[in-house]
């Protein structure tokens, strides 16, 4: 036969509160923690990590747009050779076929990433020089 576990009873901890100085007339005061069980402080870690799962979920299609941009950004720093357009630059390049392929195929993914990558070929072709135009002078703002 087996052996039967014997039940052993374990006592809660205790909870320690902390008196301090000033109280409520202005002192220091206990930080929020102090005085709560560890079953407590799990339930409010538990709390906030279930609240960052909801805020990433109903971001995901900002952090999605993120994402492309950062890896195009990744791609031209490592100086991985992609092919482009030359009139739309290589964020321009892939932010149209990312378009082209999300209303082809109807993928909400690859219109998000069409955002990301299209923001990031408009920024970079309305912040270059214009042709023939000199950057060499002050600008009239103070």
């Amino acid at each position: 036969m087996a052996k039967r576990k014997s039940a052993t009873a374990r006592a809660l901890a205790p909870v320690v509160k902390l008196q301090v100085a000033g109280g409520a007339r202005g002192g220091a005061m206990a930080p929020a923690f102090l005085g709560r069980t560890q079953a407590a402080m799990q339930k409010a870690g538990s709390r906030i990590g279930t609240k960052a799962r909801q805020i990433a979920h109903d971001e995901r299609h900002t952090l999605i747009a993120l994402g492309s941009a950062a890896a195009l950004g990744l791609a031209e720093s490592r100086g991985v050779d992609l092919p482009k357009i030359d009139a739309l630059g290589i964020a321009g390049t892939y932010g149209l076929g990312a378009y082209l392929y999300s209303k082809l195929t109807g993928s909400p993914t690859a219109e998000k990433v069409a955002t990301g990558l299209l923001c990031v070929a408009i920024y970079k072709l309305t912040s270059a020089p214009a042709a023939g135009v000199s950057g060499g002078g002050k600008s009239g703002r103070v």
